[in-house]
């Protein structure tokens, strides 16, 4: 059975009373949109039906055929959804864009741009720009903002890792072979700045070598599938390894560490899973939490507010701090702005205190420089 298309339909409490020809074009264009969302884009249908949805809402506020609509009719919709409706900032940029995107997409097409002007008489364009709609990163939006871990604490968590292997190994712990797997995920999870779900779906397949790190032998670029936006599915993306220390860790881990993983009873031995559990199963994100949270308690580091996401926090951090650029870590980490990536650095004051000596030093050199290149010296 063909799946039906969401249209803007009259079976709502305030439904969108507009004339019938405008609805018979409303509908094709959203029909239109739909198809474009869920076949060239590939997004999700759970995520363009709930697109359709915030327009739908809009609709049926202003009372409107979107191509009658104008800036001031989308300033009252987000008055009503973020004053009268109370809806979280996050919600508000999120219906915002939906919006946006809709715009965007009739306006720009030339058979439904010019449907609209023979029809109506109405120039078809976007109403909702970045003057009018919440930014995507808000500097006052900080209320579950994670921290980095700092030199000595990062420093501190490794330690622990290895000093727990010892003492496992020692007494004979079953936590012995977990710690060894614990070591090289942690690492990869803070040097490859992943995410919990892309660091549990690493296979055998997902590293490569680099030609221009041949000393890093396999170990050169991570694959990984990452969170999507703005609807889409699961996005690829080559994350370079860019720490020496990486690819000696992973190699120890394949050759020595993984292989006692497959021996186990549960375990596929073909299986291409990168991390396994103790019984030789997929790790999952949940189980990676509970090691993290096991370590931070050795560690000391407990109560601190730290989840493993702040090792992607930490790596931004140390990268602004070692020199990397905005938007190397911005294509590392897969953001898709650049302000993002800049809310995941947390550089301490005695960095910004090194950065701000550094400029002023340059501004006096440049001054004095200009002064002796003009003759301005003393005679």
């Amino acid at each position: 059975m063909p799946r039906k298309h969401v249209q803007v339909v009259q079976t709502q409490a305030n439904p969108l009373n507009i004339p019938e020809k405008e609805q018979a074009l409303l509908n094709a264009i959203i029909k239109g949109y739909e198809q474009r969302r869920l076949g060239a884009l590939n997004h999700t249908e759970k995520a363009v039906q709930g697109d359709l949805r915030t327009l739908n809402d809009f609709l049926t506020y202003i009372q409107k055929a979107p191509w009658n609509a104008d800036e001031d009719d989308f300033d009252a919709w987000c008055y009503h959804i973020g004053i009268e409706r109370k809806l979280a900032t996050e919600s508000q940029r999120k219906y915002q864009t939906a919006i946006q995107q809709f715009f965007r997409y009739f306006a720009n097409n030339v058979k439904f741009r010019a449907e609209i002007m023979n029809s109506f008489g109405v120039q078809a364009r976007q109403i909702v720009t970045e003057e009018n709609k919440i930014p995507h990163k808000n500097e006052n939006q900080n209320t579950n903002e994670r921290p980095a871990f700092t030199h000595l604490q990062i420093e501190q968590f490794f330690d622990t890792i290895d000093e727990q292997i010892v003492e496992a190994y020692r007494f004979r712990s079953k936590e012995f072979l977990i710690l060894q797997r614990d070591k090289a995920m942690f690492y990869a999870l803070y040097i490859l700045a992943l995410r919990n779900s892309e660091c549990c779906g690493l296979t055998t397949k997902s590293f490569r070598e680099n030609p221009g790190t041949p000393e890093f032998g396999d170990f050169g670029f991570a694959t990984v599938f990452g969170k999507g936006s703005n609807g889409s599915g699961p996005k690829i993306r080559t994350v370079p390894v860019d720490n020496v220390n990486l690819p000696p860790i992973l190699q120890w881990y394949v050759d020595e560490v993984r292989p006692r993983f497959l021996e186990k009873p549960h375990c596929d031995p073909n299986t291409e899973v990168f991390f396994l559990t103790e019984r030789g199963t997929h790790l999952s994100p949940k189980s990676l939490i509970y090691r993290f949270n096991k370590i931070l308690k050795y560690a000391g580091l407990e109560g601190l507010g730290f989840v493993p996401h702040c090792l992607r926090h930490t790596y931004t951090t140390h990268a602004a701090e070692a020199g990397y650029s905005v938007e190397y870590s911005r294509r590392k980490l897969g953001h898709e702005y650049s302000a993002t990536t800049q809310g995941y650095t947390h550089c301490g004051d005695e960095f910004v205190n090194k950065q701000l000596n550094e400029y002023n030093r340059s501004q006096i050199d440049n001054a004095l420089q200009s002064k002796d290149t003009n003759g301005g010296g003393e005679k």
